[in-house]
């Protein structure tokens, strides 16, 4: 591969068609229906789009940009979907920590739905407080627009429900590979350790990706992209190999699906069976 040249240099080394260098890159790959992957970036949303034979890649500024490129695709994305109202916590998360073993710090407690119309932090964390009996991390608050552009989009239109559901990387990795996995994803054994679970669903693919995600698109980290493509190989999967937490999803007071969705996986700890669904 080329040493300069950046982003498309690389892609076009691998035989790749390039089109608007802020909107679409292709990474072409000799391996079901296509799938989306989406994750919030600093400068919007970063989504792969995953076919048989390659990875088209690019960075939207709203998730109804992204939604819509893709008509009748499943999308999956990494922001929470369905919030609660009172003070029961969704059911999604507790299985899902217990799930990904030691990297369950990264599932974190969304707001509840008064904590997302609040102006400012403070003011989050008390309505918070107060609906949940909860206070609101950082993290969570640090989030809240992008929660709130899924929520106000699937509001508007509840039958994209059908198509457009919660997940999280973390959990995908971890239905996708034999072990829990043992480093955090910002470190270079993390990257390592994520890239080997994708090569083993598609043998040659973390060694390409390697040079993808080096030469990614400004204003995204690595990290963004990589999570991007486990969601859409995830999406792209048969709807029989995808599963559920919790079992039956819940809905919150607006019908939105409270779930996270994952790969069906190989094993499973017999006390979380319970919890796990079938996406419908």
């Amino acid at each position: 591969l080329p040493q300069s040249g950046g982003f498309s240099g690389v892609v076009a080394a691998m035989g790749a068609q390039i089109g608007d260098p802020r909107k679409r890159k292709v990474l072409v790959m000799s391996s079901p229906a296509a799938g989306v992957g989406v994750d919030g970036c600093r400068t919007g949303w970063v989504w792969v789009r995953a076919t048989r034979a390659h990875f088209t890649t690019g960075i939207a500024a709203s998730l109804e940009e992204i939604v819509a490129r893709f008509p009748g695709e499943r999308v999956l994305v990494d922001i929470p979907i369905g919030l609660p109202s009172d003070t029961r916590p969704r059911g999604c998360e507790a299985p899902a920590r217990r799930f990904i073993g030691p990297r369950r710090a990264s599932v974190f407690t969304p707001p509840g739905r008064a904590a997302i119309a609040a102006p400012d932090y403070a003011s989050a964390n008390l309505a918070n407080r107060k609906q949940t009996g909860r206070g609101l991390s950082k993290q969570a608050w640090n989030l809240v627009p992008k929660i709130r552009e899924a929520d106000r989009l699937l509001r508007a239109d509840p039958e994209l429900t059908t198509r457009v559901h919660e997940s999280h990387p973390e959990v995908c990795f971890r239905g996708l590979s034999k072990a829990p996995l043992a480093h955090y994803k910002k470190t270079r054994e993390g990257r390592s350790e994520r890239l080997a679970v994708l090569g083993n669903l598609r043998p040659g693919l973390e060694l390409r990706l390697a040079d993808f995600l080096t030469a990614r698109h400004p204003g995204s980290a690595a990290d963004d992209f990589l999570d991007a493509f486990v969601l859409a190989l995830t999406a792209a999967l048969p709807l029989g190999r995808l599963a559920t937490f919790p079992s039956p999803p819940e809905r919150d007071a607006f019908g939105l699906p409270m779930q996270i969705v994952l790969p069906q996986p190989a094993r499973i700890d017999p006390s979380l069976k319970g919890s796990l669904g079938t996406l419908e």
